[in-house]
């Protein structure tokens, strides 16, 4: 069986790697970036995507990283309450730091290689 490339190593492309390797479709993840490392920004997750990320064995991972959502607030930009809701019973959505996350990802699925070195042969 020929193998599927993947072309950067962010959420998405370890992601697909693991459900791939969950399947037993070999595949080989190519990141351009020499290490991950934080870059300040975080990431909203929706509770389609933590259930998603859950079936693949990444439910510890993810909390260990995330801040469970609560409710949906939104505030207009001088800071007043303009409506609030709270999420119901799904798999709650998280925000989390990208990096930690996709630090934790990438444990889960390989260790991460420069595109310029030997990629890894499977997830």
């Amino acid at each position: 069986m020929d193998e599927v490339i993947i072309v950067g190593a962010g959420i998405g492309g370890l992601t697909l790697g693991l459900a791939l390797h969950g399947c037993g479709i070999p595949c080989r993840i190519f990141e351009s970036a020499a290490e991950i490392k934080a870059v300040g920004v975080g990431i909203n997750l929706l509770p389609h995507a933590t259930k998603e990320l859950a079936a693949l064995g990444l439910e510890q991972a993810l909390a260990s990283v995330a801040i469970a959502t609560t409710d949906a607030t939104f505030f207009n930009r001088f800071g007043q309450l303009i409506y609030q809701e709270p999420l119901g019973p799904a798999p709650p959505a998280t925000i989390t730091r990208n990096s930690r996350f996709i630090a934790a990802t990438c444990n889960g699925c390989c260790s991460m290689r420069s595109s310029r070195a030997p990629a890894p042969t499977a997830c």
